[in-house]
């Protein structure tokens, strides 16, 4: 039994170690007490002088930062400068375990990569049986992810652009997202259903019986949706194709999240805006991708001749019209029925935590 104390910082900012250990497969206990533990989750990166206080305070085996839950453009580099030049390098006995790649991440052993979006996102379209005491920050009961049956179904538009601006600040700017929101905008919004968070879609938590696309159109609109509650999976079988930005948009890091296995778990299409070769990222975990997207865009180092690219297969895609896409959708359907079953079949993404122990003396 692994024994673990978690610094109060990451608690008060709503991440729950919880969610990553329990799918981690090994047993572990989390401890309030001042024994001396194996594992001390410190405060996340910006608050190394606490963390540092912290390793100070309580006796341990290993210190983590466990940063699994958010992603931002060079932050592999800019966080082990940080906390190299504040006194706590990624050396010795600390650890970073995070969902991020970095162009210099494996330069450093104590960098350790797991994919914890693809691991929560498995969990949530097969039902883990989590922790009974788990905060479920991203969990609104058992119908919030569920995965829809691939079918013949009359589709009625082209796409489904989940494309958050609200979220803009100066170090996140997230201008793919304003340019495909401004690419929908410019003609092409009755093609499909955009949510961007000023203007919501129904999820699928709130409706889980409704089958009827209509029906659940002629609903009012919620103000507001929070943290976890996917879109309605009628959206997906109403479109193809998902047209969106990725959490990271240029840089050297890299990360797959939810933005992306949502629409592969729900049988869709993708076409994502990211760093350069986000795509071999999503290749490399098994999923394919079709033949009649041009996903060359993606290799393209420049960012603005990048969006560039990605804004005219965008288009190209969305004025395809819906008996084209209707026969795209059911030569490939093979295609999207791998990509839900990579789920299915892909193990947990797992730490070695106690082969770490051993290494400490």
């Amino acid at each position: 039994m692994i024994k673990i104390r978690v610094a109060p910082a990451l608690w008060a900012v709503g991440c729950d170690p919880r969610n990553f250990f329990d799918l981690n497969g090994q047993p572990y206990e989390i401890v309030e007490d001042n024994d001396p533990v194996d594992v001390l989750i410190v405060a996340p990166w910006q608050l190394v002088k606490q963390s540092i206080e912290l390793k100070k305070q309580y006796a341990h085996r290993i210190s983590v930062e466990l940063d699994v839950w958010h992603g931002f453009e060079n932050c592999m580099s800019h966080m082990q400068g940080y906390c190299r030049q504040n006194g706590l390098p990624y050396a010795g006995n600390h650890y970073l375990i995070t969902h991020m790649l970095g162009d210099n991440s494996f330069d450093c052993e104590n960098i350790i990569y797991t994919d914890h979006c693809y691991n929560k996102s498995k969990a949530a379209y097969t039902h883990f049986p989590y922790h009974p005491k788990w905060i479920a920050t991203d969990w609104n009961g058992p119908y919030t992810y569920v995965m829809p049956r691939l079918n013949n179904r009359s589709h009625g538009k082209i796409f489904l652009a989940p494309n958050r601006v609200d979220t803009a600040r100066a170090d996140h700017q997230v201008r793919s997202r304003f340019a495909i929101h401004q690419l929908i905008q410019s003609g092409y919004s009755d093609r499909g259903y955009v949510s961007d968070g000023i203007h919501y879609l129904h999820s699928h938590a709130n409706y889980p019986a409704v089958d009827n696309i209509d029906w659940l159109q002629s609903q009012p609109v919620p103000s507001t949706l929070s943290f976890g509650q996917g879109i309605h999976n009628l959206y997906y079988q109403d479109t193809f194709v998902s047209v969106y930005g990725e959490t990271v948009e240029y840089g050297s890091t890299l990360v797959v999240t939810e933005k992306t296995y949502d629409p592969l778990a729900k049988g869709h299409f993708i076409l994502p805006f990211s760093a350069p070769n986000f795509l071999d990222l999503v290749r490399a975990r098994g999923f394919e991708l079709p033949n009649f997207i041009d996903y060359s865009y993606d290799t393209v180092e420049d960012f603005d001749l990048r969006l560039s690219a990605y804004l005219k297969e965008a288009q190209r895609l969305i004025k395809i019209p819906v008996e084209q896409w209707r026969e795209l959708y059911q030569k490939n359907i093979d295609l999207l029925h791998h990509n839900q079953l990579v789920f299915h079949r892909r193990p947990y993404q797992q730490v070695d935590i106690a082969k770490i122990l051993s290494k400490q003396k």
